[in-house]
């Protein structure tokens, strides 16, 4: 299954011009971790590093696991920003927002990767796209009746955007914290909201 995690990260630009720097490290720095994004000329010094604005942003990722806790134990040891830092969780380059349920995604079978490891829609083919382009996990624009996208508007929708945590039913701890869950079947049976391609997704997750 696939599970979107909602996290922050930190980062810091050196190049004048950072939209274009070529390179990134994650670096720790007074006990902080942080993305650093350079350029050759760009003096990669903790000293340098401080004058920078030092940034921080919530987005998503996805993580393919066999459960939720699986999904996060993958993110804390295969994920490199979450492992520079001190201690403290809120130190690290990358860590997850526990406020925000983890979001269990419909299947789809459509959805593929392919060599770079992107998501595409359909098989993929020798340019790298799918066979009906790229998927909506990579930020491209869904097919009509793409169950992934269905639920994100669903949920996101204003009737149930401010009831997350209703459907969030499933609790779990990893490594003395707790987490919490919305898993696609309990939400889809819940609002009684059902599209023919969603129903043939729901008979995969028993």
């Amino acid at each position: 299954m696939l599970y979107e995690i909602t996290i922050y990260w930190r980062f810091t630009h050196l190049s004048r011009f950072h939209e274009l720097a070529k390179k990134r490290k994650v670096v720790e720095i007074d006990g902080v971790g942080v993305f650093v994004y350079y350029d050759e000329q760009d003096e990669l010094t903790n000293e340098n590093i401080r004058k920078h604005l030092i940034g921080r942003e919530q987005k998503t990722i996805v993580i393919e696991g066999r459960n939720p806790k699986d999904a996060v134990e993958k993110f804390y040891n295969e994920f490199e920003g979450a492992k520079i830092g001190s201690k403290n969780e809120e130190s690290k380059a990358l860590w997850i927002k526990k406020d925000e349920p983890i979001l269990e995604l419909p299947n789809c079978k459509l959805l593929y990767k392919n060599k770079n490891g992107k998501c595409t829609c359909g098989k993929p083919e020798t340019d790298g796209n799918g066979e009906y382009g790229m998927c909506i996990l990579e930020n491209y624009d869904p097919p009509e009746n793409c169950p992934i996208s269905l639920f994100y508007k669903t949920l996101s929708s204003n009737k149930f955007s401010e009831k997350k945590e209703k459907f969030a039913k499933e609790k779990f701890t990893f490594d003395g914290k707790e987490y919490s869950v919305i898993r696609v079947k309990w939400f889809y049976n819940y609002i009684k909201y059902f599209s023919s391609t969603v129903k043939e997704n729901l008979k995969n997750l028993d």
